[in-house]
C-alpha cells in the first residue's frame, strides 16, 4: 500500500509511528493525524 500510493516514508518508520500511537498515554492521540503526517499532512 505504501509503494502504490507513493508514501514518502518507509516501513520501518510507518510501523513505528504506528506501534507509538497506539502505545501512547495521550487521549487525543489519533491514527488518522498519524496517517495524515506519513504524506506530509496531505490526504487525497
Amino acid at each position: 500500500m505504501l509503494e502504490r500510493y507513493k508514501c514518502p516514508v518507509l516501513f520501518h518508520e510507518v510501523r513505528t509511528r504506528f506501534l507509538g500511537n497506539i502505545a501512547s498515554p495521550v487521549l487525543g492521540a489519533s491514527p488518522m493525524e498519524t496517517i495524515k503526517r506519513l504524506w506530509d499532512g496531505e490526504l487525497s
